[in-house]
């Protein structure tokens, strides 16, 4: 009998922290670690999903052919902190401020061995093309038209591809950071006074109850109209974030700039009664 290909999944170094196991090119097992320590969007390391994936199979870590992780850290690293900081001297503070983060994802490979005792192989793949992999494989279609809308993967926010025959190829991976529509969402979330990484899916609920063709107060513009000066089509398959209106690529935690607050005003803290115009910007977000 020949011998089975274990390979253990982690995903570790940013949100939904969580493990899977693959035997012989087929998922057996997945398990996100906030099911075993009751912390919604935990970035704890996956440890107690570890344990549950192997012990499913009654499997001890040194029986793991290979661990593979959902990220290129070396990738992401060069292209989203040390290039971006040559090109924009702001992207040097963001970088300062992020290093412990920078710290971890750099050594993410020497930290799953200290947690896990594992002394095999581990390999980095693309984030996007992880997203296609988790979904074309398991679609039951021989072909298919693939496309991962993230908040980002390593530089590119944005991922289309083709899956034919049981392989993918990639036709578009333009929008890049901080060109996102997730990081987008996520800033009108955090606005909005929800939880942003978290709580987008209130502000798609939220949408249907306002207007987008509203007129700003004390604008001869409607909403509608300024979400598409935010978000401008430049072409097929591509769009821009016009950065005069976010933040979230220089400061932590800030995500919308100065001219937002202007036009649509403060951000709503989470206690506060909603107002019209927080419908009619999540109803512009949707619609855009």
């Amino acid at each position: 009998m020949s011998k089975q290909l274990k390979i253990l999944g982690i995903c570790y170094g940013g949100h939904d922290t969580s493990a899977t196991l693959m035997i012989d090119g087929k998922l057996v097992a997945a398990c996100e670690e906030e099911r075993y320590n009751k912390e919604k969007h935990t970035r704890s390391f996956p440890s107690s999903a570890i344990n549950d994936c192997l012990q499913k199979f009654n499997l001890k870590i040194d029986e793991i052919d290979e661990i593979a992780i959902i990220y290129d850290p070396i990738y992401g690293i060069r292209e989203t902190y040390l290039k971006t900081a040559l090109e924009d001297e702001k992207r040097i503070n963001f970088l300062i401020n992020d290093i412990e983060k920078i710290k971890v994802i750099n050594n993410v490979k020497q930290i799953i061995k200290d947690k896990t005792g594992f002394t095999g192989e581990i390999t980095y793949h693309l984030h996007h093309l992880c997203h296609f992999a988790s979904s074309y494989y398991v679609s039951g279609f021989q072909d298919a038209l693939l496309a991962s809308y993230d908040g980002m993967g390593e530089i590119e926010c944005t991922l289309l591809g083709i899956g034919k025959k049981g392989n993918i190829s990639i036709v578009h991976d333009g929008n890049r950071y901080p060109n996102s529509l997730g990081l987008f969402y996520s800033a009108i979330t955090h606005y909005l006074g929800w939880k942003h990484h978290s709580d987008e899916g209130i502000i798609m609920g939220l949408a249907p109850f306002g207007n987008s063709k509203n007129l700003i107060p004390n604008s001869s513009k409607t909403y509608k109209e300024i979400f598409e000066e935010i978000i401008v089509e430049t072409g097929d398959y591509n769009f821009e974030i016009d950065k005069s209106w976010i933040a979230y690529h220089h400061v932590r935690d800030t995500w919308i700039s100065p001219k937002f607050i202007e036009t649509f005003g403060p951000k709503r803290n989470s206690d506060q009664i909603l107002e019209t115009r927080h419908k009619d910007i999540a109803a512009a977000l949707q619609d855009r």
